[in-house]
């Protein structure tokens, strides 16, 4: 008698536990495929930001390359320009001033 209540408390536990075991793998599994779905919403997310950071690094050069074809006519004005084109003279006290 005393060994068939052993055998049946060591199935019980044995019982108990593999029933726990599959429980907390199963847990696992969902909490896995929760995990892979997050990952893949913020893949996307993250792929929606890359393409409007490059949209707006496309943007950026076009408008750079616009405004850089001006730059010949900066170099012109800055060639043109002489000192004396900033000084003035009081003929009076003959004491140059820079405008």
């Amino acid at each position: 008698m005393a060994l068939l209540s052993n055998i049946l408390l060591a199935f019980i536990v044995l019982a108990g536990a593999g029933a726990y075991a599959y429980f907390e793998y199963d847990k696992a599994q969902k909490q896995k495929v929760n995990v892979a779905k997050q990952m893949e919403d913020k893949k996307k997310m993250m792929q929606d930001i890359l393409k409007a950071i490059i949209a707006e690094v496309v943007d950026y050069r076009r408008l750079y390359a616009k405004h850089d074809s001006n730059f010949t006519n900066v170099t012109g004005f800055l060639a043109d320009l002489s000192s004396d084109s900033f000084i003035a003279v009081n003929e009076s006290n003959k004491v140059r001033t820079v405008l």
